[in-house]
């Protein structure tokens, strides 16, 4: 676990509340992304924070668990209360995308600019040449949502 990751006891804390009636004060920015480890089988869960576009939810990380959703193979939210699935994408590699919605994603969040090393100034902003450093070993998830 590096530095900048959300202690284990955190994780623990936000599924217990985001699967709770009491989700509704995290649930708007955070979210339970379930999927199947793709060497193990096991089933996963992991919060996340996001935002939402109409049927897209883009989420960030630098952890390594992400690679287990390169397969296309649906996976599963719990997005403000409900349980919805979704198509999740992957994007690395170039980061002038990644870093336009990172960009906009901090500026949504300040909080957690400190989690992709971004400084922000007094009105909230994040650091442009952070946020292109950050945009570097971050891995955008994009996961278009399914309709039942």
């Amino acid at each position: 676990m590096s530095e900048r990751s959300v202690p284990k006891w955190v994780n623990s804390m936000m599924k217990f509340m985001l699967r709770s009636p009491f989700h509704r004060g995290i649930s708007q920015s955070i979210m339970l992304i379930t999927f199947t480890g793709r060497k193990t089988g096991k089933r996963y869960t992991t919060p996340i924070r996001y935002l939402q576009t109409h049927n897209k939810v883009i989420a960030f990380t630098q952890e390594k668990w992400w690679k287990n959703l390169e397969t296309k193979t649906p996976i599963e939210l719990r997005l403000r209360g409900d349980r919805v699935r979704g198509i999740p994408t992957p994007v690395m590699g170039s980061t002038s995308p990644i870093q336009t919605s990172l960009q906009d994603f901090l500026q949504h969040f300040p909080s957690d600019a400190k989690y992709y090393a971004v400084a922000v100034d007094e009105h909230g902003q994040p650091n442009p040449d952070d946020v292109l450093k950050a945009a570097q070993n971050t891995i955008m998830l994009e996961v278009q949502l399914q309709t039942p």
